[in-house]
């Protein structure tokens, strides 16, 4: 992760949820902006299902944060393919409150790569550019880093109701 050097920022251990061949994650706070920043990498060859166990315990981690998340990564899941990885990863998502903000092609017609928030994605702006330095493409995000509404702030709370029987209450 590069930072433009008068910012400050604070290195986050993330060694827990590194798993070598199958998951990378390296990750930063920048206090002054009120967010974290993080890029993951997962080979294509790695165990998926190990993957989206560390993705899980790693997105629940930051899950009570005051700051804004943004996820940079090479995921190696094609978003643009419906098939049990796809669904998978978007549950985990969703579940934890991220959503994806690129939905383009990053290598040939796959979308491999994305950037993760935890805020509303209007607030964003995401942009797949070809750079010819790698076989994926690169993206960039753009985004107001004053998400106040005047002196209201614009919180998202995401909640699942479990009934004893286990059951999601308003779900049959």
């Amino acid at each position: 992760i590069y930072v433009k050097e008068d910012l400050e920022f604070i290195e986050i251990d993330m060694e827990p949820f590194c798993i070598e061949y199958n998951i990378e994650v390296v990750a930063i706070s920048i206090p002054s902006l009120s967010i974290t920043v993080l890029s993951i990498y997962r080979t294509p060859a790695g165990d998926v299902e190990l993957f989206f166990l560390k993705l899980e315990e790693l997105l629940l981690y930051f899950y009570k944060s005051k700051y804004r998340i943004v996820i940079a990564g090479d995921f190696n899941i094609d978003i643009l393919k419906v098939n049990s990885d796809c669904n998978k990863f978007f549950n985990i998502l969703r579940s934890c409150g991220y959503y994806c903000t690129n939905f383009k092609p990053t290598r040939q017609n796959a979308c491999l790569d994305n950037m993760l928030i935890n805020f509303s994605d209007w607030h964003c702006q995401v942009e797949v550019i070809e750079l010819a330095i790698s076989d994926h493409a690169a993206l960039s995000l753009t985004f107001n880093t004053n998400l106040n509404d005047g002196n209201r702030s614009v919180n998202y709370i995401c909640k699942r109701i479990f009934t004893n029987d286990g059951w999601i209450e308003g779900i049959n």
